[in-house]
């Protein structure tokens, strides 16, 4: 087993304060109105990089459905969202934590008309913030709620919303 050292420029970092880095997609676009902060990262005993990262969403923005090479935890800071798994929302506001696995379609998107969303996101492995490897869209054919943002279910010829009740045009 190799021994690991604390490394204070990997291993301690304060989010609130240091440069503010764009996300972006799997083709190296920048998902408009998402950005972060590196956090602390480190290598675990079975060699793969784990990392913290705060990441700030602008009312009405949103990460589309996507995987990741790995799983990851969030904790939601302030406002207000829905985190997709599965095909189903949840709610994502102060206090509430997740754990993603990395092969599930997810989503999250900020809710609040005026409020940014703020989370800690914890990666294994950890992926750069602007890294086009961080996540993987997955295909969808059903729409997204534009009341509450969960993915919408196949109600006879249209869709409906299981969360809200929405209905497309509603």
């Amino acid at each position: 087993m190799t021994v690991r050292h604390f490394d204070p420029r990997k291993n301690y970092r304060n989010v609130l304060i240091g440069r503010w880095e764009y996300l972006v997609d799997e083709n190296g676009v920048v998902l408009k109105g998402i950005w972060g902060r590196k956090g602390a990262e480190g290598s675990s005993q079975d060699g793969v990089e784990s990392g913290t990262d705060l990441i700030l969403m602008d009312p009405g923005s949103a990460f589309p459905l996507h995987t990741h090479p790995g799983d990851h935890h969030l904790y939601c800071q302030s406002g207000s969202g829905i985190v997709h798994i599965g095909g189903a929302g949840y709610r994502f506001e102060t206090g509430i934590t997740v754990f993603v696995a990395a092969e599930l379609p997810h989503s999250v998107r900020n809710v609040s008309p005026n409020l940014t969303l703020v989370f800690i996101a914890v990666g294994h492995p950890h992926i750069a913030l602007d890294s086009p490897r961080r996540m993987r869209y997955v295909a969808e054919d059903h729409p997204s709620c534009r009341e509450c943002g969960t993915i919408m279910v196949r109600n006879g010829s249209h869709f409906k919303c299981l969360n809200c009740g929405a209905t497309p045009g509603r």
